[in-house]
């Protein structure tokens, strides 16, 4: 018995620093070098025009990384909050993790374009939960300032999905009062996981669209894959070709024109 109680407190743990990297490393293994669209979207990303079809891939963008530095760095960030905030009495790790999670990744689906993936709105929600929760008591207020350095490291390492990351960082500091004991807790615990277990089984059906239904197309200097019933649009901007539902649109670009579209944006404020 005392074993088993020396574990447990690493369950949770295991659990968030584990699981995305396994989804990321599935998707990697299963799909392949295809190209960031085609592993985002059978991988399980979120997207504004799939918010409400498909609703499990709230679940999953948080576990989905196309490309391995932003994996590594995501799950080093990860473990590095996951191993603080066990020093905080009483936290409650798992809920804090994917509830800030789901909500930064849902409320970035609502509010604007593009992909939603990564678990940075994760890594955001257990700073500011354990942030919140080591202020409450006076013997862990220096783990505060702490953790809130690793929070500025993790932003000078990269930008990202700023609206995502502040929401990420609010939400975690309110979910950080949730009980971590009782009966409620078990709950909360016990509906979390379920919805866990339910947006991976549906990722996993996902994943599993034919082939058939994709095609690669040749777009400049590269192939892209996109699904069958997408038709080819005008050009804009650096893309030579664009491929389109109605909804969305893909088009590939080289290194260089992707450097310089990254400029622009961040000239514009995006």
């Amino acid at each position: 018995m005392g074993a088993d109680r020396g574990r447990r407190p690493w369950a949770a743990p295991a659990f968030i620093v584990g699981l995305p990297l396994a989804w990321s490393l599935l998707a990697g293994f299963r799909f392949g070098q295809a190209d960031t669209i085609y592993t985002a979207w059978r991988g399980g990303a979120a997207i504004p025009a799939l918010a409400l079809d498909e609703i499990w891939r709230v679940i999953t963008a948080p576990l989905l990384h196309v490309d391995p530095v932003h994996l590594g760095v995501n799950v080093t960030l990860l473990a590095v909050v996951v191993i603080m905030a066990r020093r905080v009495p009483g936290f409650p790790l798992l809920l804090v993790a994917a509830l800030s999670a789901w909500t930064a990744t849902a409320a970035g689906v609502l509010t604007r374009p593009g992909w939603a993936l990564g678990a940075s709105a994760a890594f955001y929600g257990l700073v500011g939960g354990v942030a919140a929760a080591a202020m409450r008591d006076r013997a862990q207020r220096p783990l505060a300032g702490k953790i809130l350095v690793v929070a500025f490291v993790a932003i000078a390492l990269g930008p990202g999905d700023r609206p995502a990351h502040l929401i990420g960082l609010v939400t975690g500091a309110v979910f950080a009062y949730l009980p971590s004991r009782g009966v409620v807790s078990r709950g909360l615990h016990g509906v979390v996981l379920t919805l866990v277990l339910a947006g991976v089984g549906f990722g996993l059906m996902h994943a599993d669209d034919p082939p058939q239904r994709w095609r690669a197309v040749n777009t400049g200097e590269s192939t892209l894959q996109v699904p069958d019933h997408w038709v080819a649009a005008a050009a804009v901007g650096p893309c030579a070709e664009i491929y389109t539902d109605g909804l969305r649109a893909a088009c590939a670009l080289s290194a260089a024109q992707t450097a310089g579209l990254d400029e622009q944006l961040t000239e514009m404020g995006y």
